[in-house]
């Protein structure tokens, strides 16, 4: 952390206002703030769209934040996106559709570029602190549209997704409706993830399945 920095954070009031100022001067839009609630904390957010059509939506971005060329889009009714603290997204596109649904973001994570988030049919998106993620990279709670069966049934419904702590996903990837990854695992590029896996485990190929096991990562090379 620079000096600059640190004697920012270390100096509340004048970190905060230095964040105010930074969002007032960061040509960011929104729109839809009548019947919803954004709470920002201490966050840099610059050249980031938030638009919310429906009323008792709630967006939180948690301290030390920053958002840059972000998108958040909610049309629905009590619809939660949470982004915690620490966490650095960089043209993410964050997506709720339907009433209920929500994105939940943990601390301390990383998304490069080009990542979009799309949570339907009041479903979540769950995602645990200190999580990697490369370019390119979709995750869906459901496929938009309905498949039937010969009665006219729908057989394709949506379901949540559950990330644990400490998830590399690399790019290209896609995780599914109804996928639960564990902790501490990492997401081989250009994986296609439909189903459940455990803690400690790389997975890789379409579908993803599991290439070693009993394994951790760093973000540093060592």
């Amino acid at each position: 952390m620079g000096k600059f920095r640190k004697y920012l954070r270390e100096n509340k009031r004048i970190y905060k206002m230095f964040t105010l100022i930074y969002r007032w001067f960061g040509h960011n839009r929104i729109r839809g703030k009548k019947g919803n609630q954004i709470v920002w904390g201490c966050t840099k957010v610059k050249k980031t769209q938030i638009v919310m059509v429906g009323k008792e939506n709630y967006v939180e971005i948690g301290e030390h934040s920053l958002l840059k060329e972000c998108q958040i889009t909610i049309l629905g009714n009590q619809c939660h996106v949470k982004i915690a603290a620490n966490t650095v997204l960089n043209g993410v596109r964050i997506w709720c559709e339907d009433d209920g649904s929500a994105v939940l973001l943990g601390a301390d994570g990383l998304m490069m570029g080009n990542v979009q988030l799309a949570a339907t049919e009041g479903k979540k998106i769950i995602i645990g602190n200190g999580f990697l993620f490369s370019d390119d990279i979709c995750i869906r709670t459901g496929d938009s549209h309905s498949i039937l069966n010969a009665d006219g049934k729908r057989v394709n419904p949506a379901g949540d997704v559950k990330l644990g702590d400490h998830v590399w996903i690399g790019n290209q990837a896609i995780v599914l409706k109804g996928v639960t990854v564990g902790n501490n695992c990492v997401i081989g590029s250009g994986s296609v993830v439909t189903r459940k896996f455990s803690d400690n485990v790389a997975i890789a190929g379409n579908p993803a399945k599991i290439v070693k096991e009993n394994i951790d990562w760093k973000f540093e090379r060592v």
